[in-house]
C-alpha cells in the first residue's frame, strides 16, 4: 500500500500499531494502547520538546509488594505508622524510587528484598538499616549518635538498651550507680554496638555495670585495659556476664561493647575498655 498524508488528526478508541511482517507473521514494532501508553523495540527520537512523566504511586496502606512491571515508578511514603515494601526477584535493569512524603512516627519504612540479605530500613526516626550495600554517587554525609541524656543524669539509672540504639555514643556520670543492661537476647543482636564515655568520675563506693542477658548463659571476652601506668596492656578476662568499671574511675574511661554471637539461648560479647582503675569482669 503506498503512503497516506492525513491533514487532520487522527482518531482511534482502540489504539496503533506499527508492524513488521514476516511470512504472514505480524511483529508489533510501536504500540499506543487504547490508554494512551507507548511502547515499542526501536528507538524514540523526538526533535521538539518532550515532557516524560513518569508513574508515581502514593504508599498509604501498611503493605505494598512490588512487580517487575512496576520498574520505574516513583513510591512516596504517606503513611506515619509506616510502610513494608516488598521488592521482586532481583533482576537487572530493574528500578525503583522511594521518597518519604509523610514522617514516619511510629515502626518504620522498610523495603524488603525477595531474599533476607536485600534489606533496608527506614525507621521513625530517619535511622537507616540496611543488610545489603548501599552505594551513592553523591555525597553521604554520616554523623555517630550521641546520647548526652540517658546515663548523664547525676543520680542513680538502670536502663535497657534496645538493638535500635547501635551505633551510639553514650556519656556516663558516675555520680550515681549506673546500671547498663544489654538487650534481650535475640539471633538478630550479632553486630549492633555500642561506646561509652565516662564524662563524670564514677563516685566512691559506686560503679557502673554492664550486664548480660540471661544469667549464666551469655559472656563478655574482654581487653581491659589501664588508662596508664605499668599495668597499661590489655588484661584478657572471658569469664563472666557483667562487666564493671569499679568505684573512682576517673573522667574519659572509655568501654566499647558489640555482639559477636547470638543464638537466641547464649550470646558472647566483645568488650574493649580503657580506665583507672582497670574493669573488671564477672
Amino acid at each position: 500500500m503506498a503512503n497516506s498524508t492525513f491533514n487532520g488528526p487522527i482518531r482511534s478508541e482502540g489504539g496503533f500499531k506499527q508492524i513488521s511482517l514476516s511470512n504472514g507473521v505480524a511483529t508489533d514494532n510501536f504500540t499506543i494502547d487504547s490508554s494512551g501508553n507507548v511502547s515499542g523495540t526501536g528507538t524514540m527520537k523526538m526533535t521538539g520538546a518532550t515532557n516524560i512523566v513518569g508513574i508515581y504511586e502514593s504508599l498509604e496502606a501498611a503493605t505494598k509488594s512490588v512487580t517487575t512491571a512496576d520498574s520505574g515508578t516513583t513510591y512516596v511514603f504517606n503513611r506515619a505508622a509506616g510502610v513494608a515494601v516488598t521488592l521482586p526477584t532481583a533482576a537487572a535493569g530493574l528500578w525503583y524510587r522511594f521518597i518519604v512524603g509523610t514522617t514516619i512516627t511510629s515502626n518504620a519504612g522498610s523495603i524488603q528484598g525477595a531474599t533476607a540479605n536485600d534489606n533496608f530500613t527506614i525507621d521513625s526516626s530517619g535511622n537507616i538499616d540496611s543488610t545489603g550495600n548501599i552505594a551513592s554517587t553523591g555525597n553521604i554525609t554520616i554523623k555517630q549518635k550521641i546520647d548526652n541524656s540517658t546515663f548523664n543524669t547525676g543520680s542513680a539509672v538502670t536502663d535497657t538498651l534496645t538493638a535500635a540504639e547501635s551505633g551510639t555514643i553514650f556519656t556516663i556520670d558516675g555520680t550515681g550507680d549506673i546500671v547498663v543492661n544489654m538487650p534481650a537476647l535475640s539471633t538478630s543482636n550479632p553486630g549492633i554496638t555500642y561506646e561509652f564515655i565516662v564524662t563524670t568520675a564514677v563516685g566512691g563506693g559506686k560503679t557502673v555495670t554492664f550486664v548480660l542477658p540471661g544469667a549464666g548463659v551469655s559472656n563478655w571476652f574482654g581487653a581491659l585495659s589501664l588508662m596508664g601506668g605499668t599495668a597499661a596492656n590489655p588484661a584478657s578476662d572471658v569469664a563472666g556476664d557483667t562487666l564493671t568499671l569499679p568505684n573512682s574511675v576517673v573522667a574519659n574511661a572509655r568501654v566499647k561493647l558489640t555482639c559477636i554471637t547470638d543464638d537466641g539461648t547464649n550470646s558472647k560479647w566483645k568488650a574493649e575498655t580503657v580506665s583507672t582503675p582497670i574493669a573488671t569482669i564477672a
